[in-house]
């Protein structure tokens, strides 16, 4: 009778549908399940209730779509008790124990249903009966979810993924704490087997149904499943013949595939199937917490994983996988470690943790035997690996500031792991953004000095090298920096001198590798061509490798280097002990190599004038019989190439140094007949002495700072002096920013101390 029946609803399993409108005559599930236990290895179809399943007359999607009719009443029908009989009974739980044994009843009597259901397709019917279609299989176990899974109340979720989750925490996750201190370096070949005995055991994955076992296994949880894919394909978007290939591809290179299967492992705790005909196990929590220092896993835990999945009642693994990586990343043992390529060790905690755990989740049953999850399990696999680099990725960006501020190359691993996931996957938040909104936030403002800022900025170029070495990630870092330091900052050329004249203080010896020589077009400014981007490009990756060159180009223009560069060199060679110029010159040498010849002939004649000072300071020594100015020299200058802001910088001399000066000049005319000296008293250094109880300091010093602190001599029995500054500018006759500046260098040093009353003292060194 039932090929004069049509169907005509394209989801005849979905609830809404009515069996009502069929034809009387025709067999109901009960009539057909009643049977099936009755007779479950004899098949008769005439005068059966299964005679219909098999009518010639009747297509196979008519058979498939009253079957499933069939079964979506019988679902609707007793399913509803079950889960009244929770919601009542889950009201008098309160121990975690009674809760899940609460859940193993509930299950047992969920899966009775299903079972139920397929209790006609497991009869022993021909190969090409519309009962062994596995077609049918997938559209009843759609149906029992469609039906059960919105009627669920939370609290039963909640159960289930709490029981899930204990499983995980208490043996996948307790045995890969122990792969924690495996050396990274450390893999199991069939050569070096033996060797690695020691290595941490781990609860293998569940084999059920899988192709691959034991070592061969291992090798595809270990190892990408999308290396040859192309870019306009993403691993869990494969086809199953795209996933077939790139496994074939991957076992083409297993070392495994060579041997026989007695000479490669098993697994450890490799699942059988769960005979669910059988009484019930014990799934109390003491249950789950009795084993949990034992290798195996509870023997209720794989049929509850082939009943859920069976039924669609698997936790939302997808989203405990995330939580528990989130967790592991962030806040695990190797969270703030950035000397190690730690994405290996977090990809190898989740292939040996939550991987084997989730081939237990991916665990068929003999009423869903024929359905294999194997491909399913894959893209799961590659689903995780996709979520674990955006998890890493995201977690380095936000600690990218202080991963910047690890010295480097010791935190060159975290860039290249980072680099490794922009090769692999996508990422929605870029490295470059992150490193610019970190400088933006905690750097690049008023408060932080010009060489912080820049030494951080030469980390940056240091790392995100190693991160990208075609500097296209360095680019909007090295425009945003520029132009700070360029329009806000008034320190830059100062910071930049000081930093390459204590070049190997700043590392900056060891960080060149290559040496870039500015242009023309790049020194006079009126030369200058605007670069596209392109051609900025092209200039960064030249110029990249050379961190003076980089450096240099912060300032605003090279001509504001160079005259930033005189001042720094005029005032270093004026403060210099026995005219001694050989780090200077070294210094310049480094500086004039970036530049083209005569570029810096300014700075070559102040170190000449420096060099011939002290011969023609001997010459005038010897000249003088007396030993009075023994402790004089000077220093003669060519006024044409030092520094305006140098030769300007007039005012008093110590009056005690008058005599000593006027026969230094006497002598210097008669070695340099028709020169005459043009004193800058407030220039060169002076070595003085400081005795303190006793205790005597000797300091070289600028003038202006001898002067001050000579206002606070005092004689042994006499207090020193309290000054304010008022009274300091009169006695020294300085103006107020070279007293300030004198007074703050004693005061840094601890030798001067200033009041809340705005008074300075001398502060004698304890």
């Amino acid at each position: 009778m039932l090929h004069h029946v049509s169907f005509y609803d394209d989801e005849v399993y979905a609830p809404s549908y009515s069996i009502d409108s069929l034809p009387p005559g025709l067999p109901t599930m009960e009539d057909i399940i009643e049977y099936c236990e009755k007779c479950p290895r004899v098949l008769t179809l005439r005068d059966s209730p299964l005679k219909d399943l098999q009518d010639p007359h009747v297509s196979i999607h008519t058979i498939h779509d009253w079957y499933t009719a069939l079964s979506a009443k019988y679902i609707q029908t007793h399913t509803p008790k079950i889960i009244e009989f929770w919601n009542e009974s889950i009201v008098a739980v309160e121990t975690l124990e009674d809760r899940l044994e609460l859940l193993s009843v509930t299950i047992d009597e969920l899966y009775g249903v299903i079972q139920r259901v397929h209790r006609a397709l497991n009869m022993p019917w021909t190969e090409e009966s519309p009962m062994t279609s596995s077609d049918l299989k997938r559209r009843l176990q759609a149906t029992f979810s469609e039906i059960v899974l919105p009627a669920l109340p939370p609290s039963f979720t909640d159960t289930n993924r709490a029981y899930f989750d204990a499983i995980y925490t208490q043996y996948f996750a307790a045995w890969g704490a122990q792969d924690d201190a495996f050396d990274e370096n450390d893999h199991v070949t069939p050569d070096n087997r033996d060797d690695n005995k020691h290595a941490p055991r781990r609860l293998a994955p569940c084999t059920l149904f899988f192709p691959y076992t034991g070592d061969r296994l291992e090798w595809i949880l270990t190892h990408r499943l999308e290396v040859n894919l192309p870019e306009t394909i993403r691993g869990p978007d494969m086809t199953d013949d795209q996933l077939e290939l790139e496994l074939q591809l991957l076992m083409d290179k297993c070392p495994w595939m060579d041997m026989d299967d007695n000479d490669a492992t098993t697994s450890q705790a490799t699942a059988t199937r769960i005979n669910l005909d059988a009484a019930p196990p014990d799934f109390s929590a003491a249950a789950i917490s009795s084993t949990s220092d034992a290798s195996e896993l509870p023997a209720h835990f794989a049929e509850r994983c082939q009943k859920c999945y069976a039924m669609g009642l698997s936790p939302p693994w997808l989203e405990m996988a995330r939580e528990w990586l989130i967790s592991r990343v962030t806040h695990g043992p190797l969270a703030d470690e950035w000397s190690k390529h730690t994405l290996k060790l977090e990809m190898r905690y989740l292939q040996r943790t939550i991987l084997p755990w989730l081939s237990h989740i991916f665990t068929t049953s003999l009423i869903t035997q024929d359905l294999s999850p194997w491909l399913d399990f894959l893209r799961a696999k590659i689903r995780l690996e996709h979520i674990l680099y955006g998890i890493f990725y995201e977690s380095r960006c936000n600690s990218i500031f202080d991963i910047l501020m690890t010295n480097y190359p010791g935190a060159s691993p975290v860039f290249e792991d980072l680099h490794t996931i922009e090769e692999r996957v996508l990422q929605p938040k870029s490295l470059t953004q992150a490193v610019r909104d970190s400088l933006q936030v905690r750097l690049l403002y008023r408060g932080a000095s010009a060489t912080d800022i820049m030494q951080q900025y030469l980390a940056c170029i240091r790392y995100l090298k190693v991160f990208d070495p075609t500097c296209r990630a360095l680019l909007p870092v090295q425009q945003q920096v520029e132009v700070y330091m360029k329009t806000y900052r008034q320190d830059t050329v100062d910071g930049v001198v000081e930093m390459i004249r204590n070049g190997e203080e700043y590392d900056l010896l060891d960080g060149s590798d290559t040496l870039y020589v500015f242009s023309e077009h790049e020194i006079d400014a009126s030369l200058s061509i605007p670069l596209d981007d392109s051609a900025q490009l092209d200039r960064l990756q030249r110029m990249s490798g050379d961190l003076v060159a980089m450096l240099i180009s912060l300032c605003g223009s090279i001509s504001q280097f160079f005259q930033g560069y005189q001042r720094h060199l005029g005032r270093a060679l004026l403060m210099g002990a026995d005219y001694d110029t050989e780090n200077e010159v070294m210094n310049l040498e480094i500086v004039k190599r970036h530049f083209p010849e005569n570029k810096m002939t300014e700075c070559d004649v102040m170190i000449k004038d420096v060099t011939e000072g002290k011969r023609l300071d001997r010459q005038i020594h010897d000249g003088i019989a007396s030993s009075d100015i023994d402790f004089f020299h000077g220093v003669i200058m060519s006024r044409h190439y030092w520094p305006k802001s140098l030769l300007d910088n007039e005012g008093p001399a110590d009056s005690s140094m008058l005599p000593t000066m006027e026969t230094y000049q006497a002598q210097f005319s008669h070695v340099k007949q028709n020169r005459k000296l043009h004193w800058l008293p407030k220039q060169g250094a002076v070595t003085l002495e400081l005795q303190f109880k006793g205790q005597v300091q000797e300091w070289t010093v600028h003038p202006s700072a001898a002067i001050i602190i000579q206002l606070f001599a005092t004689d042994d029995n006499e207090s020193s002096p309290r000054l304010s500054l008022a009274e300091i500018m009169e006695k020294s006759g300085f103006d107020t920013s070279t007293a300030i500046e004198s007074l703050n260098f004693w005061h840094k040093r601890k030798i001067l101390s200033l009041n809340a009353c705005g008074l300075y003292s001398l502060l004698e060194p304890s």
